[in-house]
């Protein structure tokens, strides 16, 4: 009797604290997506700015980038020197939208969408959209940018 309500009292509080067995789906990342947004204002006012070094400051050390269509991009200074030739080439970063955040652990995993403009000669820029998957590595109590790939989706015409 007395075991028995030992393993029913464990077993309430395990799920009172939020345990989840090995393979179940994770919870959602409430604190880690509100890092994961905030981080994303930083990211396009420094763009904005055009300031390299602190878009590559929202990078772990060791990040690895695989942009669309370009060869990859691995490490601190391949990192900032990727987005200072991104910002030189006039392409605007107007909107990232968070669509989901899980976190394990000091990981976490966003997918989401991207809006940018490129020039397209003579005036005209492009407005581009796509979908991006970011993997996050929580360093020093803040969250970095681990890996990302993106890809663009159907571009809207010149304008």
């Amino acid at each position: 009797m007395i075991r028995s309500a030992l393993v029913i009292a464990v077993a309430a509080a395990a799920v009172g604290l939020g345990y989840r067995q090995e393979g179940a789906p994770p919870a959602p990342a409430v604190e880690a997506r509100a890092a994961v947004e905030a981080t994303h204002q930083k990211f396009i006012g420094a763009f904005a700015r055009g300031d390299a070094a602190a878009v590559a400051a929202l990078h772990a050390p060791d990040a690895k980038l695989l942009p669309e269509n370009g060869h990859p991009v691995a490490g601190a200074q391949e990192v900032e020197a990727f987005w200072r030739d991104v910002m030189r080439s006039g392409s605007r970063l107007v909107q990232l939208q968070t669509l989901s955040v899980e976190e394990r652990g000091d990981l976490a995993y966003e997918t989401g969408d991207y809006m940018t403009t490129v020039p397209v000669g003579a005036g005209l820029t492009e407005v581009r959209t796509g979908y991006f998957v970011v993997v996050w590595r929580r360093t020093g109590g803040d969250w970095k940018v681990a890996a990302a790939i993106w890809n663009r989706g159907k571009a809207a015409p010149p304008r």
